[in-house]
């Protein structure tokens, strides 16, 4: 397996399923030209057809951490041609991805954005911005399309949510500084977000940072 470094920028932008995500339409055509790493997890379509589509864009990486959520994605993934990111536990199911596979199981146990944001770390990223990271409310309301979850499911899918959010903001310094890991700006674009371990700006300011190189 190939060894794959990160070097096109030390940015990352993180886009995931939470309802506030919907917003970034608005403000996506003032980052078409941001040199910086798209990224997801597990459900990336709506995402990638709705709003990177946009600027004519796809994500660069995703990551998958679950076995039944791999499966899901090898049945949507298409013609993706980015870095996809699983756990040791799916990969021999990862083979079709052997020239763009990582392997990393950072944070394995964790929820897959903590996974991701420490992978992303390793890799020497520096900067990680986090979009539609809501961390509560009901999963009927997620981003992705409503029929691709079973409805018995969506009351299981709440609760992960909402338990997920309590250990990430109870534990996620602690887990990072545990690892020696170098140091990394965090920054959360929704300050109405449940998630509260890391800095939380609004669509505005995040603009303003932007043109401003911070």
């Amino acid at each position: 397996m190939p060894s794959i470094e990160l070097t096109k920028s030390d940015t990352a932008y993180i886009l995931v399923n939470g309802p506030s995500i919907d917003r970034f339409k608005d403000y996506i055509h003032l980052c078409k030209n941001d040199n910086v790493y798209w990224c997801s997890i597990n459900r990336f379509n709506a995402i990638e057809d709705k709003i990177l589509s946009l600027i004519d864009s796809k994500f660069d990486i995703l990551y998958c951490g679950s076995w039944s959520r791999y499966r899901e994605f090898i049945s949507t993934v298409g013609n993706f041609q980015g870095i996809f990111i699983t756990n040791s536990n799916s990969f021999i199911g990862s083979r079709i991805f052997y020239d763009k596979l990582m392997i990393s199981d950072w944070g394995f146990g964790y929820n897959s954005l903590v996974a991701l944001i420490l992978t992303l770390s390793i890799k020497k990223i520096k900067k990680i911005y986090i979009f539609g990271a809501d961390g509560h409310g009901k999963a009927d309301n997620m981003y992705y399309a409503q029929d691709t979850i079973k409805e018995e499911d969506f009351k299981q899918r709440e609760f992960t949510i909402n338990r997920d959010t309590e250990v990430m903001n109870r534990s996620f310094w602690r887990l990072y500084e545990d690892m020696f890991m170098q140091p990394i700006e965090i920054i959360n674009v929704n300050n109405g977000s449940s998630i509260t371990c890391f800095e939380q700006i609004d669509y505005d300011e995040f603009i303003d940072r932007k043109n401003n190189g911070l």
